[in-house]
């Protein structure tokens, strides 16, 4: 039997690999050009890129920011 921080990790390993397949497969299906606006600055870019750009910037912020929890 496996000890439990184990299973915990593998199961987590697992909803990861998911997520990011899914990811995956949601940014190559939306291709198309699209207008992206960001402070002063409009530009037209495809939407993929967008897309990947916003999935890696909310996969740091969810790998950084539990790291920097308080622990009262």
């Amino acid at each position: 039997m496996e000890p439990a921080t184990q299973t915990g990790s593998r199961w987590r390993l697992y909803v990861a690999v998911a997520a990011v397949v899914l990811a995956a497969i949601f940014i190559l299906q939306n291709s198309e050009e699209t207008e992206v606006k960001f402070f002063f600055s409009t530009t037209t870019i495809p939407l993929i890129f967008a897309l990947l750009l916003a999935f890696a910037l909310g996969l740091i912020v969810g790998l950084v920011l539990p790291r920097f929890r308080r622990h009262d």
